[in-house]
């Protein structure tokens, strides 16, 4: 059984720096809006944003439970993340970072005429060019799969293969990777505004193992996160508080968890985001 508490903080929640998703509407025929998956974008750790954004760069303090003390490097927020985009507002580049502020090998994204991602080119610290990428395979608009695989040799690295509902509301991915894992089942069910409101984890005998509802605020963030277990126990909670710029883009998240230490639960804050964005100019 797969942890989805953890599944779902990483994969929608992008490490625990939780975000909103982006996904667009498509209308077609005069048929209601369908949410077209833009779960490829999200899932690589694309933050939600809005006007023309250049670069967003992502601070981070962490808030360690052993001893209340916040995770900083010397004393001050660490950058975790740099993200880069083109006047369109797409993603073209994204770069982590080290607690020290050494930065990691950067990837860069390539984007079809229709402006759909499809590949990422992940480079090497050592030769600073691409060596692995993961491609993104379309089917009537929507994401079927996403292939990684080594440049080099072209070997095979992972795989996830996408499955929709007849609305395109609710949508699977089943990931297998070439080393000794095992395979992983996921599904998000996405609301009227096209925001996934609800995941589930899936056990080995394809049962749901557990669920996860997210609710938002009135600028489509998360607000909170609740997971539960098969049998409707609560298996976690967390919430999440903003401040936003005029663009209503947040510059500064608080993430929560419900604890109970001492007999009482209770609200910790467990890590204290930051959004330093730098706009285009208007011309």
């Amino acid at each position: 059984m797969i942890d989805l508490t953890r599944t779902i903080l990483v994969a929608v929640c992008v490490t625990v720096s939780c975000v909103s998703l982006v996904n667009a509407q498509e209308k077609q025929n005069g048929k209601p809006y369908l949410c077209k998956n833009q779960f490829e974008v999200d899932y690589i750790g694309y933050e939600r944003i809005l006007g023309p954004v250049e670069t967003a760069n992502i601070e981070r303090e962490t808030l360690v439970s052993e001893g209340h003390t916040l995770f900083t490097n010397k004393g001050k927020p660490y950058v975790f993340a740099t993200y880069k985009y083109d006047r369109s507002g797409r993603l073209i580049e994204k770069n982590f970072y080290r607690v020290d502020g050494v930065a990691l090998p950067k990837s860069t994204f390539d984007y079809n005429a229709a402006g759909d991602l499809v590949k990422e080119n992940h480079f090497s610290a050592i030769t600073n060019k691409p060596y692995l990428e993961t491609n993104y395979i379309y089917e009537n608009g929507f994401l079927k799969e996403s292939i990684g695989r080594n440049i080099e040799d072209g070997s095979f690295l992972s795989k996830q293969v996408f499955t929709y509902d007849s609305n395109k509301n609710y949508f699977e991915f089943v990931e297998t990777k070439s080393y000794k894992s095992p395979t992983i089942k996921v599904g998000f069910r996405q609301d009227e505004k096209c925001r996934f409101s609800e995941a589930f984890g899936y056990g080995d005998d394809g049962k749901v193992a557990s669920r996860s509802v997210i609710t938002f605020d009135g600028f489509d963030n998360p607000s909170s996160v609740i997971s539960y277990s098969s049998d409707g126990s609560v298996l976690g909670k967390r919430k999440y508080v903003y401040k936003y710029d005029k663009y209503n883009n947040w510059i500064e998240r608080s993430d929560f968890s419900w604890k109970t230490e001492n007999g009482k639960p209770e609200w910790f804050l467990v890590e204290i985001g930051y959004r330093k964005i730098k706009y285009f100019d208007n011309k």
